[in-house]
């Protein structure tokens, strides 16, 4: 040949001893067979290297591989080792472009590329060789700088024969024709988003391969913090080796660290033109980066341009729509550029960040301007920034984050200010911090110097500015009695906030919608519905976000009517919005949680969990309690409902620290009562003293807002008529359910009165009344069958599967019957909480090896585990089944319908 080949760089990557099996990830390597072209474009350590040669191990196809380096970017070279790598798995192949090799010139490439692919096309004819497929890669194209070399990839693209693809691993986009493969359906593209760890990836790596075996918090924080970025995750791991207090160190990790700062200056950073890593520095301080708030901050007037150019060279910067006009910076990443920025050039920092302040106010993204101005140091500058700032600047951004900003503040400054102080109570209501609210709005009363306004018979001395703050005082006043311990807030307290504002000022909005609030709390549906839909017109008009609020507003009232389906077309709307945003919102956590439970309801709980995580993900970021309470609720209800008890109680604890951080009562309670239906089929005497520590009686005078709170009683009583044989438990569930029923008849709440219907049937049949039972379940399942109610009958257990043998038999609804009775055979999960410490998942997977004879060692292989802790596990398991070997432990758990 015209040059001596390096073999070394024909040869595939030795396979690692220990690695990770991504067969999500070969499997669309393997998709790639029939295009001409597999593109594996990445930042440095997205692993595209490990992973073609773990591919090119286990692949059934025949992989030749080429090493690319600077020293590459001669075409004739370039070519000599194609012709090299093919012949490490094709003897004898490429006798003719050897030749032609050896007295090449420049002039010559076309021929010498037609007569290297008629020999890939004639391959056929190799004796002995008939391969279905022969993969090329080429690794770490990036470093082809050579036009030359690019032409003659893309004529090989063109005329590649069917028995051979190109696979480019490169960390940017190379410079070829990839629209025209692209359109044509020629290529498979695998980006950075393909590459990431997923959460289960990241968690095998961490605790099977790195065997670091961290909790699944420390894992979720490490992998979003990371955004599975595989580099970072070996690197964090590689830290964590030998450190006892490994949670601490999950916490602290970020960009700033020693290891990921030299491997990403190495890598990164110090290979960019100067002008590149100015931009970058100057850039460093904004969350989203957009063309125009780049060019504002940086002086310069080619943002637009640079943001496209660091996009297609893979430098860490993720578009945040399809139409790239925002971008962010990859976490870990901005976290080493503003570590470089506060060490190269400190005194520039408080400037960038006023430049970035005036861009956000001028465009009215006052949430951003005031984080900004805040770090500029100068504190008149600020102040003037947050005086704008109201209650839906508090809803569109991160709330708990604004509280921040506000106690940055001087103590003084906020409280002689009528806004601030409005805009802390604002911030306060959205936590869930009621406690705080009133000192605040006395605050803003104080500093309006208008006196006790209950006592004032008529506004006309009030200007139009004081009667705006007049009104939102009034609100936030009636909207914290909502989650106080204090009687119901009157419709007359509303109307007279609203009789404060003027007609065209935004801030009739949140009054308006408390009043959709206090007539559904005064179960008024239809008034409460109304009010929602003109609160939306005016959003809508506004275009605020609260828009999005009182979409999920309707959500809860289509919930409470029975109509799922209304509701679930209410939240995807508020998903589809948040979208195409990029910062928490209060709307949209909620309607992620809000889609959760509806999801849960339908029994579809793997996507269920997904949007309950995205959500309570959302809610912690905005510091939003009362939707993290909810989620956490939700996502414990999924659990159980999937047998992961341990962790269904983890999320219940959670749910009531906050509840009890908050310290809002009506939470609290909520969070007891779920807690205590899901146990009653365990646990009698919990549920017991909850009843009667709860002070709800059969006889009191029956209050919407504490519905689910008797409903959970009458199971208490159904439960406690029938464990204990008890009659009149039974009886005062009857009564109290006749009554519930009636009420929500009344009000039209559709949705409760399939879930007391279902209640009444389920009290008749433990009264020994099956055939009596059908009435009110047949309601209850017509009702129900049309929104596609699961969960609500199967979460009932062995009781209710009773009853729909009985009405699949009686020809009840046999259709529907059938399918939940289906699902309720299932019942594992709740009859393994007979037991007084029911199983972890873990346990359960030592225990059904167990039962198919695997030895210990076969289970410590078959679950990636020490010998130790099969061992460990085996003793809990003995333990808690109250057994002494294997096979009293497989018989129990066959009893128990573990298996």
């Amino acid at each position: 040949m015209a040059l001596p080949i390096l073999t070394t760089k024909i040869k595939i990557p030795p396979a690692r001893a220990k690695i990770l099996p991504r067969p999500r990830v070969f499997a669309r390597l393997d998709a790639g067979k029939k295009r001409k072209l597999t593109l594996i474009s990445a930042p440095a350590g997205y692993g595209k290297t490990t992973l073609l040669s773990e591919w090119a191990h286990q692949t059934k196809n025949v992989v030749a591989w080429i090493s690319l380096d600077e020293n590459d970017n001669d075409l004739g070279q370039f070519i000599s080792y194609i012709a090299a790598a093919l012949q490490v798995v094709i003897a004898g192949f490429g006798e003719s472009t050897c030749e032609l090799l050896l007295s090449f010139q420049p002039s010559q490439s076309r021929l010498l590329l037609t007569t290297l692919l008629n020999e890939i096309a004639n391959l056929s004819l190799h004796k002995g060789f008939a391969p279905e497929h022969i993969s090329l890669v080429l690794d770490d194209y990036h470093l082809i700088e050579n036009q030359s070399i690019h032409e003659a990839v893309d004529f090989l693209l063109d005329y590649l024969p069917d028995q051979l693809r190109i696979v480019i691993a490169s960390r940017t986009d190379p410079p070829l024709a990839l629209p025209r493969l692209r359109v044509r359906g020629q290529m498979i593209e695998l980006r950075a988003k393909d590459l990431r760890f997923t959460y289960d990836e990241a968690m095998a790596f961490l605790n099977q391969v790195m065997e670091l075996w961290l909790s699944p918090d420390d894992i979720t924080a490490l992998e979003t913090r990371t955004e599975g970025w595989i580099a970072t995750l070996q690197l964090a791991a590689l830290a964590m080796q030998g450190r006892e207090d490994r949670g601490s160190f999950v916490r602290a990790f970020t960009g700033s660290h020693r290891y990921v700062l030299d491997y990403l200056a190495d890598e990164v950073f110090y290979h960019q033109p100067e002008y590149i890593q100015d931009f970058l520095l100057n850039t460093a301080i904004l969350d989203r980066l957009s063309g125009d708030l780049c060019n504002a901050t940086t002086g310069r007037t080619d943002s637009q341009e640079i943001l496209e150019h660091l996009e297609r060279a893979n430098l860490f910067t993720l578009p945040l729509d399809d139409e790239r006009h925002w971008y962010r910076y990859h976490h870990i990443f901005a976290d080493l550029l503003r570590y470089h920025l506060k060490q190269s050039h400190p005194s520039q920092i408080p400037e960038l960040h006023r430049r970035a302040s005036q861009w956000y106010a001028k465009n009215e993204r006052l949430y951003e301007a005031l984080g900004h101005a805040l770090a500029t140091d100068d504190i008149q500058f600020a102040v003037k920034i947050a005086e704008k700032t109201n209650a839906t600047v508090v809803m569109r951004g991160e709330a708990a984050t604004l509280l921040g900003w506000l106690n940055a503040l001087p103590s003084k400054v906020v409280q002689t200010n009528a806004r601030l102080s409005l805009t802390y109570a604002w911030a306060l209501y959205v936590t869930a911090d009621m406690d705080g609210i009133e000192p605040r709005l006395q605050d803003a009363i104080k500093a309006l110097g208008v006196g006790d306004i209950k006592k004032k018979k008529s506004l006309d001395s009030f200007s139009d500015e004081v009667k705006e703050y007049l009104g939102e005082i009034t609100a936030l006043q009636v909207l914290s009695a909502i989650y106080q311990k204090t009687s119901p807030p009157k419709i007359e307290e509303v109307k007279r906030a609203l009789e404060y504002l003027p007609p065209d000022t935004i801030y009739r909005i949140p009054v308006m919608a408390t009043l959709g609030d206090v007539y559904h709390e005064l179960d008024d549906l239809q008034s409460a519905k109304q009010a929602y839909l003109n609160v939306l017109s005016a959003s809508e008009r506004h275009g605020l976000i609260s828009a999005m609020v009182i979409h999920n507003d309707l959500a809860r009232l289509h919930i409470t009517q029975g109509q799922l389906h209304q509701a679930e077309s209410a939240y995807q709307r508020v998903l589809d919005w948040g979208s195409q945003r990029h910062t928490p919102t209060y709307a949209v956590g909620q309607a992620y949680i809000g889609m959760g439970d509806l999801l849960r309801e339908w029994n579809r709980l793997d996507e269920a969990a997904k949007n309950i995580l995205s959500g309570i993900e959302q809610c912690q970021l905005g510091g939003y309690s009362r939707y993290l309470i909810t989620g956490h609720i939700a996502l414990a209800r999924i659990r159980y409902a999937q047998g992961n008890i341990d962790n269904s109680l983890k999320q219940f604890q959670k749910a009531e620290e906050i509840a009890e951080k908050v310290g809002i009562d009506r939470l609290l309670a909520k969070v007891a009562a779920q807690k205590v239906r899901l146990g009653l089929g365990e646990n009698l005497a919990v549920a017991a003293h909850w009843a009667q520590n709860s002070r709800l009686r059969v006889q009191d005078h029956l209050s919407y807002p504490y519905e689910f709170e008797y409903l959970t009683l009458a199971r208490f009583l159904i439960a406690e008529g029938t464990q204990q044989a008890n009659p009149s438990s039974l009886d005062a569930a009857g009564k109290l359910l006749d009554r519930l029923l009636q009420a929500a008849e009344a009000a039209g709440r559709t949705g409760s009165i399939i879930e007391i219907q279902m209640l009444q049937a389920l009290t008749l049949h433990a009264q020994g009344r099956t055939a009596d039972a059908m009435l009110p379940l047949e309601n209850a399942l017509s009702l129900a069958e049309p929104e596609g109610y699961v969960r609500l009958f199967v979460d009932e257990g062995a009781p209710m599967a009773e009853l729909l043998e009985f009405a699949i038999s009686s020809g009840v609804k046999q259709k529907y019957a059938k399918d939940l009775f289906a699902m309720c055979k299932d019942l594992s999960h709740i009859k393994q909480n007979s037991l007084a410490d029911p199983l972890t998942n873990r346990e359960l997977e030592v225990l059904k090896l167990l039962a198919h004879g695997l030895s210990n060692r076969e289970i410590a292989n078959e679950l990636s585990i020490s010998m130790n802790t099969v061992g460990t596990h085996t003793k809990r398991l003995y333990t808690k089944l109250d057994v002494h070997n294997r096979t009293q432990a497989g018989t129990r758990a066959g009893e128990l319908n573990l298996l």
